[in-house]
């Protein structure tokens, strides 16, 4: 079987293991660190895409959900840039 680097598993709270595609990952210097989107390729009750935002812990490259909301909406805006192509 193939791999592809852009997939992984990705083991929820719960401990159930889901296979996970990465969308975007970038580092931020504003912020200093390195982002990850990615998707379990499930959608929403509107039909959109689940997306999910995490950044990785520097010490041992865990990842962590972004929760702080200015945080989330600097990632949105550089996803969004590069999305439209400005990056």
């Amino acid at each position: 079987m193939e791999e592809n680097e852009n997939k992984f598993t990705f083991v929820k709270e719960n401990g159930e293991e889901v296979e996970c595609e990465v969308v975007f990952d970038f580092y931020s210097e504003e912020m200093s660190k390195n982002y990850m989107l990615f998707t379990d390729n499930t959608k929403d009750e509107d039909g959109n895409l689940n997306v999910y935002v995490y950044y990785t812990d520097p010490d041992n490259d865990d990842l962590i959900p972004v929760e702080d909301e200015k945080e989330f909406e600097i990632v949105n805006k550089i996803f969004q840039e590069y999305k439209d192509g400005v990056r």
